[in-house]
């Protein structure tokens, strides 16, 4: 919204907010998700706007309408994306309640791999719309500050770290719940997606299917490989496994708090043997996961001629092109976000 960094002050004024947003409403008794929304809610009402206030002297031509615009699309791709993803978790946790485990199985995977590719999608529409649009028209002065640097990083593993943080939430809750080991065909589903997905066969069979339906270059804008997706490709080795951290924790203290170290029981750890496996075969398959697509013990998909002219047209700023480079005319040199 600004085009320069947050302050601690700033953070600070964000956090007080949303403190006292959840502390207001906490006699309505909500679950933690909705506190979660409520509080980011009153957090993003208020810091922005603070430090808009106190930034106006640093950009004197910076025009607001833009930047809100471009702001309210970052706050779809993180904070939209984990209502998305929560949404997603609770339609699973809802499907295995009814008995539908079949569906369910289907559900999570391929509904968190459609979500995190449109997340995806969304980030790259909206930067071209909003920011790289503007830096093209004469007519419109360019969104200040670097809105590439943090932004793209933000957007692009929410993406990835909420979709697979809700296939192991969701996983694991179900197996606390109702037991069993349904989980197994749902989680090797995921896996044999998401190796599709890094390896590039995903996009290959829809390339392949889109000149079927369409004419080859409309298919090649669709569904063909760019910065943004590359990058995507490369934040998947680093953002799955900080989901962990809070199912540990929480086997962890239940540890400590009843002192009792068994497998089974209602004061296991883990809750159950099911879901001690969950933890420890998802952990596991993300490291195989990684180490296949990293060490390419798997085929890559072939990558013709057409993918490497498919922006040869494009300006070299275009972070749909595969090399993008860009220098910041309206940055300070002393500014250490400068490209």
């Amino acid at each position: 919204l600004t085009g320069t960094r947050a302050t601690i002050n700033t953070h600070a004024v964000g956090n007080v907010a949303a403190t006292l947003a959840i502390m207001a409403v906490a006699p309505l008794q909500l679950s933690e998700f909705v506190l979660c929304v409520v509080g980011v809610t009153a957090m993003i009402l208020v810091a922005p706007l603070v430090h808009y206030y106190n930034t106006i002297g640093v950009h004197e031509n910076r025009r607001f309408l833009p930047h809100l615009l471009w702001t309210i699309a970052q706050l779809s791709g993180t904070v939209g994306c984990f209502v998305l993803f929560g949404l997603i978790a609770q339609s699973y946790a809802t499907l295995l309640a009814a008995g539908q485990s079949v569906a369910a199985t289907l559900f999570l995977p391929f509904g968190t791999a459609f979500a995190e590719t449109g997340m995806v999608v969304f980030t790259r529409l909206m930067y071209n719309r909003l920011v790289h649009s503007n830096k093209l028209d004469p007519e419109t002065a360019p969104l200040v500050g670097d809105q590439l640097f943090i932004p793209a990083p933000c957007l692009i593993m929410s993406a990835h770290a909420f979709a697979e943080g809700c296939r192991l939430t969701a996983t694991f809750s179900g197996v606390i719940s109702g037991g069993g080991w349904g989980w197994i065909s749902t989680s090797l589903l995921s896996v044999a997606l998401n190796l599709s997905a890094r390896l590039g066969w995903t996009r290959f069979m829809l390339l392949q299917l889109g000149k079927k339906i369409c004419n080859g270059p409309k298919a090649m804008a669709l569904f063909g490989p760019t910065g943004w997706s590359k990058y995507h490709d490369e934040l998947k080795i680093y953002a799955g496994y900080f989901r962990f951290v809070s199912v540990i924790a929480l086997c962890v203290a239940r540890l400590i708090s009843y002192g009792v170290f068994e497998v089974e029981g209602s004061k296991a750890p883990a809750f159950n043997l099911s879901a001690l496996m969950v933890i420890i075969c998802l952990l596991a398959a993300e490291f195989v996961e990684d180490q296949v697509v990293t060490n390419e013990l798997l085929p890559v998909n072939p990558a013709g001629p057409g993918l490497l002219k498919m922006n040869a047209n494009g300006d070299n700023a275009d972070p749909a092109q595969l090399i993008t480079l860009e220098h910041l005319h309206n940055v300070q040199q002393g500014d250490p976000w400068r490209m």
